[in-house]
């Protein structure tokens, strides 16, 4: 579904083929704009652009499924790619690359040029007038916007949560979004907890579409039963390197109530990252609650304790509370933490929640037991909080040295994007900022580079790296700079070549090492002449 042909849907999401709508409107379209707002215009100028198109096939490779024909997330991402996609080295989004080169015309170009002040976020409807619009509240920035919305109204019911897309139009707002993506109620109540007052999802950039596709499509890997769930954790275990003995699984589960004591190897273990933590945790827990108990007269734990879609929830949001509000670490010890975590599980079951419309969880979950005929009034589960390592100081160390290794070698873009990469988890590594500032400077990016060595130097005043360097680029001009940059990476390539062709490992050496003793035995030829 990555190439657009002439007989596939329009990307625009009117139900037409593409060469009956968005490939040949032309003026039409552009007077369809000007009048209700239509994207029709800069969906075909993007996705006939050659580069463009190019760079979008590859994204729908890691999003969609070539055997599913998915037109409704094919569309959304279409909407990810043009608003919040960034073209390297230009820095700038699709829609933007439109607004500069399409060559639109007086009519249309003030249309398009304030949807550069569109907003993606989590909205919850709080408010639909049928066939005209609805009132929409950001659950993460806490505004309200009415949006001239005729289809979406008979979609969605007040209450839903929705992603999408809005900007402003005439004297209001409507929707950009393709489809309006609505959340069940489940879903809704966890998200409308979760992104409420959360205003970045990482530090200095607002939540983008591409990261909603992150959740909601390649978060985790789809499992079925307990045969399929071993399967896909020994394949993470292997690529990990962590040695399981799988023949000793009915006696760890069956004979342990702690995951921790089952597999003491998953404590020990270094992990590369918090990431390959997280989802190697993800699938053992998945792993201890498909697993049948001697206990149980050989059912699984999610067999016996049967409970409803909110009660499902709401421990969900519990156990997100307990984690964001305790920390294991600050307790003297793991029975400090869990005494900490009984009294705040009892507080948050007897607070009303302004979700729950001013009922507590615990009223929620009895009501919904007593309509499943569960007679159980008692709240057995017992939240357990372990101290977990930063494991991602192993990847930033890693990227730290790969950057390292790639300046030395010449490849300074290369570079740049491991020491850039270890700024963003790690803000305050004052070393990260210094070496992204040399690659920088070497790429001939003179105000970002020196930008970067004062950061670090903010962070640690007595930074000599970044005195130095910085002192030696301020009076040079952008273009010796560059120059510099691009013989440091031929002299790599060149050295990495000729160990290549001789079929060896070339030896670790350092470019900017060679060029200045070249430059030495310029200058004593110089003086000997």
């Amino acid at each position: 579904m990555g190439t657009i042909g002439r007989n596939d849907p329009c990307p625009c999401g009117s139900g037409k083929k593409y060469k009956k709508c968005c490939l040949t409107k032309g003026r039409k379209s552009d007077q369809e704009a000007v009048s209700t707002g239509s994207m029709n215009p800069v969906v075909s100028w993007v996705l006939n652009e050659p580069y463009l198109k190019n760079t979008f096939e590859l994204i729908t490779k890691k999003y969609m499924d070539e055997k599913v024909n998915d037109e409704i997330r094919f569309n959304q991402l279409v909407d990810a790619f043009i608003f919040d996609y960034t073209i390297p080295h230009i820095n700038i989004t699709p829609f933007q690359f439109f607004l500069k080169k399409a060559g639109l015309s007086p009519q249309l170009y003030p249309v398009y040029q304030r949807y550069e002040k569109n907003v993606f976020s989590i909205f919850k409807i709080i408010d639909i007038q049928y066939d005209k619009g609805m009132m929409l509240q950001d659950l993460v920035w806490t505004e309200t916007y009415w949006i001239t919305e005729k289809k979406g109204t008979h979609m969605t019911n007040v209450g839903d949560v929705v992603f999408c897309r809005i900007a402003p139009f005439q004297d209001g707002f409507i929707s950009l979004s393709p489809a309006i993506n609505k959340w069940p109620p489940e879903a809704s109540y966890l998200i409308e907890r979760g992104f409420r007052g959360v205003h970045t999802h990482e530090e200095g950039r607002p939540i983008n579409a591409f990261d909603i596709f992150e959740i909601i499509y390649c978060s985790k890997e789809k499992t079925k039963d307990l045969t399929e769930i071993k399967k896909v954790l020994k394949k993470k275990l292997i690529k990990l390197g962590l040695k399981i003995d799988f023949r000793s699984l009915d006696t760890r589960i069956n004979e342990h109530t702690n995951i921790y004591d089952a597999f003491p190897e998953i404590q020990d273990f270094n992990f590369p990252s918090n990431k390959d933590f997280r989802e190697t945790m993800d699938l053992v827990l998945l792993l201890w609650n498909t697993y049948p108990r001697r206990e149980f007269k050989g059912k699984t734990p999610q067999q016996t304790f049967k409970i409803g879609p909110r009660e499902n929830m709401l421990v969900q949001d519990l156990i997100n509370e307990a984690m964001r509000e305790i920390n294991p670490d600050t307790y003297p010890s793991s029975v400090d933490a869990e005494a900490a975590a009984k009294k705040y599980q009892k507080i948050w079951l007897e607070k009303p929640q302004k979700e729950l419309g001013g009922k507590t969880p615990i009223e929620v979950i009895l009501k919904e037991r007593e309509m499943l005929g569960n007679p159980d009034k008692k709240f057995n589960m017992q939240i357990e909080l372990i101290g977990v390592k930063d494991y991602d100081s192993n990847l930033a160390e890693k990227l730290y040295f790969e950057g390292v290794d790639a300046f030395n070698e010449g490849a300074v873009g290369l570079a740049a994007e491991r020491f850039e990469q270890v700024t963003q988890m790690y803000p305050e590594n004052y070393k990260a900022w210094g070496n992204l500032g040399n690659s920088l400077a070497y790429l001939g990016v003179k105000e970002k580079a020196i930008r970067c060595y004062k950061k670090a130097l903010e962070i640690n005043p007595e930074y000599e790296f970044a005195k130095k360097n910085l002192a030696s680029i301020k009076d040079m001009p952008e273009e010796v700079l560059g120059l510099q940059g691009m013989l440091g990476a031929f002299k790599g390539a060149i050295h990495i070549g000729f160990g290549k062709k001789r079929t060896k490992t070339t030896e670790k050496f350092n470019v900017w090492d060679e060029i200045d003793k070249d430059l030495k035995k310029e200058q004593e030829k110089d003086k000997d002449q």
